[in-house]
């Protein structure tokens, strides 16, 4: 006990000794640690930023090449032959190389269908408007990866019958593009997903009857036009153009001028003197040839009938075509769009006069949905019906589907006039 307290006061003294170095360590340790910290701390957010840009353009690029290399058809394909079901698909038969595209082929209906240009009737819209559920994170990221996603309406099926007649009567109903969208982005993304994970593939878009029972909404109504021009010497032309990265489908293939998705020819309880394709071709006409998309966007919430659009200058001469009788539109057969779950009309509109034709060719002018930066060519080009850069085109899968569909279709309905 004693001998524990004599060297109490020297073991004190080592104790404090050997701390006052500790201590300094620490500090030293403390100021380094802080200094590591703070450069560490910059050098993350400027890295976390540096790879989110990155990651963007990735994403852009891919969204490119995803476009040109038809990957998103190549992996539809190969769906549709794991399922067996290949025979539900359509395949070209004035296309060269004759291989099946990715589009559940209607061919329970006999066409083509001429198309009135105001009498609605094969068509029948509803008054009722649907408000379906939409994924807003979903579109926002799409929208980041350069897509333009905008508010508004689309038509959606409601059914489908044939009359006693035997002539197909479909019903539609308004409902919001966001609803739209969101099963266009959820439908791609089982596209990239194993088998397994293809809910709605699997289930409903296995073959065109199964496609059209309702099993999933919406169900939009498609229209891939191809507008045949005749030159002076006889000749018939359509127009094809490339699409930008901004569109929601489609994006970076070439596809036929007007290719939309139909609209309601109705506005503030008054229809329109047009029939509802017409109505709409003449509408995605004046929209894509003069650029005028956005003019009327804008400027139709504060409009009072749905005809406004086709008394602008820029419409005189078109509108004169058809109230002349100078432009004839034909249903030349239907499909379904995996991509899309879409109920896609192939239309046929042909221009009689050259003189039209003619003044087209000066007056174009295309919007944003189609790519601006191809060297040496425009971005609408007027290319003969029967010529074999289509078919080049199309081997080498930069043809979307749908416009595909269209021209066959056309080539097999015109072919030698």
């Amino acid at each position: 006990m004693s001998s524990y307290l004599a060297a109490g006061p020297l073991f004190t003294s080592r104790i404090l000794c050997d701390a006052v170095p500790m201590s300094m360590r620490d500090a030293l340790l403390l100021i380094a640690g802080a200094l590591v910290g703070t450069l560490f701390s910059a050098w993350y957010e400027t890295g976390i930023s540096w790879y989110k840009k990155l990651l963007a353009s990735r994403r852009v690029k891919k969204r490119e090449a995803l476009g040109e290399a038809g990957f998103i058809s190549e992996r539809l394909i190969s769906h549709y032959m794991i399922t067996g079901r290949t025979d539900s698909l359509y395949t070209p038969t004035k296309i060269e190389p004759f291989t099946r595209i990715p589009l559940l082929h209607g061919r329970e209906i006999s066409f083509p269908i001429p198309i009135d240009s105001q009498s609605d009737s094969i068509f029948i819209l509803s008054s009722e408007k649907l408000e379906l559920p939409f994924n807003p994170s979903l579109l926002k990221r799409e929208v980041r990866r350069g897509a333009r996603i905008f508010e508004g309406e689309i038509l959606h099926l409601e059914g489908m019958r044939i009359t006693p007649h035997g002539t197909p009567e479909f019903t539609f109903s308004r409902c919001n593009y966001s609803a739209y969208a969101t099963l266009t982005l959820t439908l791609r993304k089982e596209i990239y997903s194993r088998f397994s994970r293809r809910r709605i593939l699997n289930k409903y878009l296995l073959s065109f009857s199964d496609s059209i029972s309702g099993g999933f909404a919406p169900q939009a109504m498609g229209c891939s036009c191809v507008s045949l021009f005749r030159d002076q010497a006889g000749k018939l032309h359509i127009a094809i153009a490339k699409r930008s990265t901004e569109v929601l489908n489609g994006h970076n293939r070439r596809g036929v001028v007007p290719n939309f998705g139909a609209e309601a020819h109705t506005l503030a309880r008054r229809r329109s003197k047009y029939s509802l394709i017409l109505y709409n071709y003449l509408k995605e006409f004046v929209e894509e040839f003069y650029d005028l998309e956005e003019v009327v966007a804008s400027a139709s919430a504060r409009r009072a009938d749905p005809d406004w659009v086709f008394h602008l200058p820029e419409s005189f001469s078109l509108v004169n075509q058809v109230n002349s009788g100078k432009v004839q539109l034909t249903c030349l057969g239907m499909a379904v769009n995996p991509v899309d779950g879409a109920l896609n009309f192939a239309i046929s509109a042909e221009f009689s006069s050259s003189e039209f034709f003619e003044n087209l060719r000066y007056s174009v002018k295309s919007n944003w949905e189609f790519d601006s930066r191809l060297p040496g060519s425009s971005p609408i080009e007027f290319i003969e019906l029967g010529s074999d850069l289509i078919d080049q085109w199309a081997n080498r899968g930069e043809i979307d589907p749908v416009s595909l569909f269209a021209i066959d279709l056309a080539r097999a309905r015109f072919e030698g006039s």
